[in-house]
């Protein structure tokens, strides 16, 4: 059976590297914990990771997890109850679905394939319409027919990605660099099926290089993922080889890769003619805001990635990187703007009795706790067992005012979450005592599970071994914006809406 067979054949799934046996927080605990961990907007500070890659890894968190489970935030589950609708690899399935074959994943493709279906925006005061700037979308539906799902709603592998305009418009760029990819490294003369095949192998292959060699340093210990490339895994799957189909690592899903939300900024220098919040970011999507009323993006909120992206890390001059627009430091803060999320982006029709649900500190801490997620100390202990060089924080260090920082996490932790930290809140704290990177438990489990997801994809680099990027030119790094300046067929004007 070949690796794409293998993949086919399997049931994803979540598993748990250990369930906690601590009680868990109290419902006042984790409130108090949700409510300050959202509220200390005037403490936070700017990173120095361009805020492109705050949403490039929620676009790679959609494409390795989904958890498809019908339950509120309180209700108690298990692995074997919980649905993982995405393949836990780095596959990009939330980009290509099934394939132009399976009719739910048809409408993805224009015309069969090989070329992926892209969206134009609707005119507005400063700009004219544009073709290929958004999603596709479903205008032809009616906006409030019951019976049919909205038309405002993109056509794409993983609905999740148009919760913001950020990752959607991320998600447009994966479809745009694909499409340049069929259009300059495949044989048109090729059928379909082939053309679309060697294309999915070049594009996913960057794409990995992309998530290990710039994003994951980025924002994680770079001599653990050296550790992980060189050496291999030791606490997650470590005797599964290439092509062996994975599963998804609660402690992963619900724990460690929700870092990313403490990086979102409360507003972005977003283009030339809007500066948006981040809440007009969810109000410019289909899922989490209705495109503020009409059935397709405006063409004043396409994306400036200049500002988004610095440039000059794919060698160009300043001039073709306006802004670095940089995201806010992983730390023990979340902006508070993600105190009150849009209904969409959890599936609401209607505003729960308790606004805190639309906390997303408070949703995270809820999940983890309905999963009995093992504790940060819990999970050093487990990866210590396993020879792996880690240790838990001490109340100390929980507690200690590093950055001279002011504390602010006795009050909600109290004396139970002291000792038995939720992981989320545990790899967030390493993150601020570690130069703002992920240290210690949240780095290995990071970097293994990501190693992990390499491993089971069935196009990867690690197979064949000493695969290296292309597209940048012989001897070149192959980093983010080396993929959104191919995306834009080498033009850096593509990079912006146009001038007028």
């Amino acid at each position: 059976m070949d690796r794409h067979s293998a993949r086919r054949a399997s049931s994803f799934r979540f598993t748990q590297l250990r369930p906690t046996e601590a009680p868990p927080l109290s419902d006042e605990s984790v409130r108090l914990l949700a409510e300050r961990l959202t509220s200390q907007g005037s403490a936070i500070q700017r990173g120095e990771v361009p805020a492109g890659y705050t949403y490039l890894g929620q676009f790679v968190a959609h494409d390795l997890s989904f958890d498809a489970t019908q339950a509120g935030v309180a209700t108690a589950l298990t692995t074997e109850g919980m649905r993982q609708a995405r393949s836990p690899s780095l596959d990009l399935d939330s980009l290509y679905g099934k394939g132009p074959q399976d009719p739910r994943s048809a409408p993805l493709y224009r015309a069969g394939g090989p070329f992926l279906a892209t969206g134009r925006t609707d005119p507005d005061a400063h700009l004219g319409p544009l073709e290929d700037a958004d999603l596709p979308r479903r205008v032809d539906l009616p906006r409030r027919d019951a019976a049919r799902e909205p038309g405002y709603k993109a056509v794409i592998g993983d609905p999740r990605n148009d919760d913001n305009l950020a990752v959607a418009q991320t998600h447009l760029a994966f479809i745009r660099f694909h499409n340049r990819v069929v259009e300059h490294e495949t044989d048109p003369d090729a059928p379909v099926g082939e053309r679309l095949a060697v294309a999915r192998a070049i594009v996913t292959r960057h794409y990995q290089w992309v998530v290990w060699k710039d994003l994951l340093p980025r924002i994680c210990d770079p001599h653990v993922l050296d550790a992980v490339w060189r050496d291999g895994r030791t606490a997650i799957d470590p005797r599964a080889g290439p092509g062996t189909p994975g599963e998804m690592p609660l402690e992963f899903a619900l724990g460690v890769f929700r870092v990313g939300h403490s990086m979102i900024r409360a507003e972005y220098d977003w283009n030339r003619f809007v500066s948006p919040s981040v809440g007009e970011l969810f109000v410019h999507s289909g899922r989490g805001g209705e495109l503020a009323g009409g059935t397709r993006l405006r063409s004043s909120m396409v994306a400036d990635f200049r500002r988004l992206y610095d440039f000059r890390d794919a060698g160009r001059p300043a001039r073709d990187s306006d802004v670095r627009i940089l995201a806010r430091r992983i730390d023990t803060r979340i902006a508070p703007e993600l105190a009150w999320l849009p209904l969409g982006t959890f599936d609401a029709t209607a505003a729960p009795a308790d606004d805190l649900e639309r906390n997303l500190a408070f949703r995270n801490l809820m999940r983890a706790r309905s999963s009995r997620l093992a504790s940060g100390q819990e999970m050093a202990a487990f990866l210590s067992d396993r020879g792996l060089p880690v240790g838990p924080l001490s109340e100390q260090q929980l507690l200690s005012e590093p950055n001279r920082y002011p504390t602010h996490l006795e009050l909600g932790l109290g004396k139970p979450g002291l000792a038995h930290t939720p992981l989320w809140i545990h790899t967030l704290r390493e993150a601020e005592l570690g130069g703002f990177r992920l240290a210690g438990v949240g780095a290995w489990l990071l970097a293994e599970t990501f190693h992990r997801a390499l491993a089971g994809s069935r196009i990867s680099i690690l197979d064949p071994p000493g695969w290296v990027p292309h597209l940048s030119g012989p001897g070149q790094p192959f980093k983010m914006p080396h993929l959104l300046l191919y995306a834009a067929d080498g033009d850096a004007a593509g990079l912006a809406p146009p001038d007028s």
